[in-house]
């Protein structure tokens, strides 16, 4: 649900007028690893408040797809020519950023630092077609630790609940030292498919 928020307020924030939204038909194409009600539930909703609605105004192409298919559905979400294209996960991201660099992209969310991984020229001054969301925020992790040990002293044992490993595994390398040095113990699951 706060995904779809701030995919919302990213939409409004780069959209046109209500008027300019009226004269055009737009097209909004998503690409995404699973299936996300938010999509229906809310944004959609939320756009029609700001003048896009679908079927009137506002064609939306959805495209899902395992991580090896991002590159191929990224080529053909391109080609149909949207003026934005949202990206739900790393994966979708880079192959939609691969695939064309002039289309606006809206990155629901990144699980990765934007400028260390080149997407971003910096914080301040990003650059480029790709706005969005990203939830990193290692210096946080131990605190959030320290809080739920504090709000419930007795347990010992902390289960980290996380899916695609290869991109969250090093976000947890800042948990595992202060959680050992708390007495805690880390049980790390790992969820790699619905």
């Amino acid at each position: 649900m706060r995904r779809a928020v701030l995919v919302c307020a990213v939409l409004a924030a780069i959209s046109p007028t209500y008027a300019e939204a009226a004269e055009r038909v737009w097209r909004m194409s998503v690409l995404a690893l699973a299936d996300d009600d938010s999509l229906r539930s809310v944004i959609l909703p939320y756009l029609a408040t700001r003048g896009f609605v679908e079927g009137r105004n506002l064609v939306v192409n959805v495209r899902i797809g395992v991580e090896e298919q991002m590159p191929e559905l990224a080529r053909a979400l391109v080609g149909d020519k949207p003026d934005v294209v949202i990206a739900i996960s790393d994966w979708a991201l880079h192959a939609t950023r691969a695939a064309k660099s002039t289309i606006p992209i809206v990155a629901a969310p990144m699980g990765v630092d934007p400028v260390r991984v080149g997407i971003a020229k910096s914080w301040a001054h990003p650059g480029g077609n790709i706005t969005g969301v990203s939830l990193i925020a290692p210096e946080l992790e131990a605190k959030r630790l320290s809080l739920l040990h504090e709000a419930l002293p007795a347990v010992h044992r902390i289960a980290v609940l996380s899916n695609h490993r290869k991109v969250v595994e090093a976000g947890l390398l800042p948990l595992r030292k202060p959680a050992a040095e708390g007495g805690l113990e880390l049980v790390e699951i790992w969820v790699e498919s619905p």
